[in-house]
């Protein structure tokens, strides 16, 4: 009886092994959307990412629907989350063209708002301590959507007919900088401005090295510092919306101002709570689950 799926979970982070990703991300999907078949249902959606473009593509125009999932060849072996996730999004064409089950994938970046203590709050909490630092200058466009933005995204998809079959990013719903997203952040939660730097190069030798002595010595611990994390802050990639704005109607409901007012009521309240500070994180660079 059911007539609908919508898969939005996923194994997501910036570290671990290729099994868990690929276990979470590509198997567990293939098992849910085969019960699907089975069950009778005829329409799905699936929460894909922009993972799905790799890191390595890097336009001077947006990156539009046309563009992915990339082989999973062309994904660095650090990045399993990214490699799983486009080897999902390919399977879910797959089964679309077996014809028994219609599916549509929505292509979120980096989803922000309240209650995320892994992601924004690591970043939080780095602002108030003065341990955060820009990724190179701090000028590059940040691919954020509001959580609720997401949401209707994925909605409007489940309704339309017109998304069968289709991809759609639903990413970039503002133009915002990583150096104006943490003063504006910073400023909600009443945080000094970031104003020291570390250039990319260094940052991302850093978080190999890093990443390589945590494997090496058999650490199943996060590093400070990935380089997934780093590329999520310092690649400046735009993803075209103009596809789901067109097919859809997708209009963001909730801007940055707006959104970073919620945050910062849901931060003060959070920090009032007995929360365990090892959940947030202390490193100086690494945010923690990326897109």
């Amino acid at each position: 009886d059911c007539d609908l799926v919508i898969h939005s979970a996923a194994k997501v982070g910036d570290w671990g092994d290729w099994q868990g990703f690929y276990e979470v991300n590509v198997l567990g999907a293939r098992r849910l959307y085969e019960a699907a078949e089975d069950a009778g249902v005829k329409r799905a959606v699936h929460v894909s990412s922009t993972a799905v473009y790799g890191k390595d593509l890097v336009l001077d125009e947006p990156i539009d629907e046309t563009m992915g999932p990339l082989p999973v060849d062309q994904f660095p072996d650090w990045y399993a989350y990214g490699r799983s996730k486009s080897m999902a999004e390919s399977l879910v064409w797959q089964i679309h063209e077996r014809g028994n089950l219609e599916m549509t994938a929505i292509r979120p970046g980096w989803v922000y708002g309240p209650g995320d203590a892994k992601l924004l709050g690591r970043l939080a909490s780095m602002l108030e301590r003065g341990n955060a630092r820009l990724i190179g200058r701090g000028t590059n466009p940040l691919m954020l959507t509001y959580v609720t933005n997401v949401a209707d995204a994925i909605l409007l998809a489940a309704r339309h007919e017109a998304a069968a079959g289709e991809a759609f990013n639903g990413s970039n719903d503002v133009q915002v900088t990583q150096r104006e997203f943490f003063d504006q952040l910073a400023e909600t939660i009443g945080a000094q401005p970031v104003r020291k730097q570390i250039p990319s190069r260094a940052a991302y030798a850093a978080a190999a090295g890093l990443e390589a002595s945590y494997r090496w010595l058999g650490i199943k611990q996060r590093p400070p510092i990935t380089r997934q994390s780093l590329s999520l802050l310092g690649l400046p990639q735009i993803f075209s919306t103009d596809k789901i704005r067109a097919q859809l109607g997708w209009q963001p409901r909730v801007g940055l101002e707006e959104g970073l007012q919620r945050i910062g009521t849901w931060w003060s309240e959070f920090n009032r709570s007995s929360h365990d500070e090892t959940d947030i994180g202390s490193g100086s660079i690494g945010i923690g689950q990326a897109a």
